[in-house]
């Protein structure tokens, strides 16, 4: 919807919208994300929310040794993420 309902909604054993750009190598559509400014602080507290193993995105994406998604991830989460 318009409102950006929907957009933290999570998968069942998979996590949020950005854990699934993680686990399936899309930094496309994590950049696509933060992309509308309308959006980006609905999505941006997406950062510090947990997956089934408890990991929020950053974290996921430095376990998997995706270093560019967690640069990227970090960049964003300034002022959100410790």
């Amino acid at each position: 919807s318009s409102d950006g309902a929907g957009l933290d909604q999570s998968v069942p054993g998979c996590g949020n919208l950005l854990h699934l750009a993680i686990l399936f190598g899309q930094r496309g559509m994590a950049e696509f994300l933060f992309h509308d400014s309308v959006y980006f602080s609905k999505v941006q507290s997406l950062l510090l929310r947990e997956d089934s193993e408890g990991r929020i995105p950053f974290t996921l994406a430095c376990a998997k040794g995706d270093c560019d998604m967690a640069s990227f991830l970090h960049d964003k989460g300034k002022g959100v993420l410790k």
